[in-house]
């Protein structure tokens, strides 16, 4: 089976790694990491949000796309996590939140595009809670404008207190072309 590493980053939902398996009968395994550093090639970001600008699409061709956030590097206020790679993550916040003014182009929720051609059937990865208090938090996939696997993460906890989850989406057969993170906006102002 083929692998594809994934790893992102958002203020609202952060996720550390996604691993996409793809359907292979005589492929050996194939990871491809996302670091937003190296794959693709990207300077370090400003830390805050504040100063990141507006959103940014992330491509990397023929694999996947992600968009709704930015790229911050060394990103102040959140803990360090064995799961990400320094410096740069890729997150979202949407303003005014956490006491400074964010693009308004950010959107509440992050979305990544999966390439059809890589068959992806299963998603995993780390959800980090990346505000300082408890949110709940729902990962969608879906092939085209099906909804094939949902899973909910009610009242995660805040950065600072460990906030964060392992998750696993599964089509059951279908591609998944999509996954959107969406955070429960309506005890965080729409943060």
């Amino acid at each position: 089976m083929s692998k594809c590493r994934l790893h992102v980053f958002t203020q609202m939902a952060s996720l550390a790694g996604i691993i996409l398996s793809l359907p292979s009968l005589h492929e050996p395994a194939l990871a491809v990491i996302v670091d937003f550093e190296v794959v693709p090639a990207i300077a370090t970001g400003p830390s805050l949000f504040s100063t990141a600008g507006p959103a940014q699409t992330i491509n990397v061709n023929g694999v996947v796309t992600f968009s709704g956030g930015v790229v911050l590097g060394f990103p102040t206020n959140f803990p360090a996590s064995p799961f990400s790679t320094p410096p740069n993550v890729y997150g979202t916040a949407k303003a005014p939140s956490f006491g400074v003014s964010a693009d308004p182009s950010l959107s509440s929720s992050l979305s990544v595009s999966i390439s059809p051609i890589l068959g992806a059937t299963t998603v995993e990865g780390l959800l980090f809670n990346g505000l300082t208090q408890p949110v709940s938090y729902t990962i969608d996939a879906y092939s085209g404008s099906t909804l094939v696997d949902s899973v909910a993460f009610p009242n995660l906890q805040s950065n600072l207190s460990s906030g964060f989850t392992t998750f696993r989406l599964n089509s059951g057969g279908p591609s998944i072309s999509s996954v959107l993170f969406n955070p429960d906006t309506t005890l965080t102002a729409g943060q």
